[in-house]
């Protein structure tokens, strides 16, 4: 899993720029961290490269006008105008301002209060709020103001001309915007709205795009785990493979030896495979691993390991388990095998079952010779 994430952050970077060179370069290293050399894997890591391309492409910035004026690099296509709420007290009832803002392309819902007008804002129906109120006006809905225009998708100016510098910062620190004079005209009214629609546009673009790129990089790890599995997995059985096998029979060696538990292994070849492939052909040969697979799938528990080592040849490594119990699965195997009726007969196989033993075997290796001789004792004798 450590490499899983190594590898994902790796890629995000190149990923999230969209260089090609860079990309191809980090996949490589990548997939070489994980372990995967398969050609089949090489294909899903151009097919996973192709993919990212064409997402690149697709969610490039461009160009493009809206309310407020231009903002380059951005795409502005499928952005909403923002909606202004806008206190119409005695101070704003200026209609100069409303027509402006209209003219502008700015949609204006109209308020009675700067309570109001806050939970405009609050509920979504507005996205800029202009008010005309008094320093007490402002301290009463502070909690509101900052709760609601703290938010970076959210903006409002204040008009007033009885606040003085000290009354202003702490206005300003609410979340309002900027502190305008009542008699403001429309044209830097309209230029301080085009400002606030500006960044809150940023704002939900990069929002949008920080959510794409969040789920791509989910998706990224998700096909980054599922190229790791097949790298470890047989792809004509669904069996671990060698790798895996290798890994896993490390990794319980090395708890057997700190903690003395047993460790058990049955190393399995089936008989006369060559005169199926043969007398049957290929396909039949292939039907007859992916049977023998099932059984395995279907008898052995959870915390051991079933392995296709290649060709006919199969490994069940069986952690925490003395030779006896191992001879027990062995005889599960068997009976389950015998009820087994194939296109190309009864299904049959030779096995060798040996158990970890500290005084003559130095490593897992070791273990595996053992199995293999004992497999090639039984085929000898006759002894299935």
């Amino acid at each position: 899993m450590v490499r899983i994430l190594h590898a994902a952050w790796a890629l995000a970077g190149p990923l999230a720029g969209g260089n090609e060179a860079l990309l191809v370069s980090a996949m490589r290293q990548a997939l070489a961290l994980l372990g995967m050399e398969s050609t089949e894997t090489l294909q899903a890591m151009d097919d996973l490269q192709r993919r990212w391309a064409l997402w690149h492409q697709d969610d490039e910035f461009r160009t493009t006008p809206g309310a407020g004026g231009e903002t380059e690099g951005l795409d502005y296509g499928q952005q909403p105008p923002l909606t202004v709420a806008l206190l119409m007290n005695d101070n704003l009832l200026d209609p100069n301002r409303r027509q402006a803002l209209v003219a502008a392309g700015y949609p204006v819902m109209e308020t009675t209060s700067l309570l109001q007008t806050c939970q405009a804002i609050m509920s979504g129906k507005a996205d800029v709020g202009i008010a005309a109120a008094t320093f007490s006006d402002c301290q009463a809905h502070a909690p509101l103001l900052a709760a609601y225009l703290g938010d970076l998708g959210r903006g409002a100016l204040l008009l007033s001309d009885d606040l003085d510098d000290e009354a202003k910062a702490a206005v300003l620190s609410h979340g309002i915007e900027a502190v305008l004079p009542l008699g403001v005209g429309a044209p830097l009214l309209v230029a301080e709205v085009n400002l606030i629609a500006r960044r809150i546009t940023l704002h939900r673009l990069l929002e949008t795009e920080r959510n794409s790129h969040r789920r791509s990089l989910s998706e990224l790890a998700v096909t980054t785990r599922k190229l790791h599995r097949q790298s470890l997995t047989d792809p004509l059985t669904g069996l671990a493979n060698r790798r895996m096998a290798d890994a896993f029979l490390k990794r319980h060696w090395s708890q057997a030896e700190r903690r003395n538990f047993p460790l058990s292994c049955l190393l399995i070849d089936l008989d006369d495979f060559k005169r199926i492939n043969d007398t049957y052909g290929h396909d039949a040969g292939d039907r007859v691993l992916h049977g023998f697979a099932e059984i395995l799938k279907r008898q052995v528990r959870q915390e051991d390991l079933a392995v296709r080592l290649g060709g006919d040849e199969f490994l069940v490594i069986c952690p925490h388990t003395c030779v006896t119990e191992a001879q027990k699965l062995l005889g599960r195997l068997r009976a389950t095998a015998q009820k087994v009726r194939l296109e190309t007969g009864s299904l049959g196989f030779s096995a060798g079952v040996v158990e970890r033993d500290a005084k003559t075997m130095a490593g897992p290796a070791d273990l595996l010779r053992a199995a293999d001789r004992k497999m090639m004792q039984v085929k000898r004798g006759g002894k299935r």
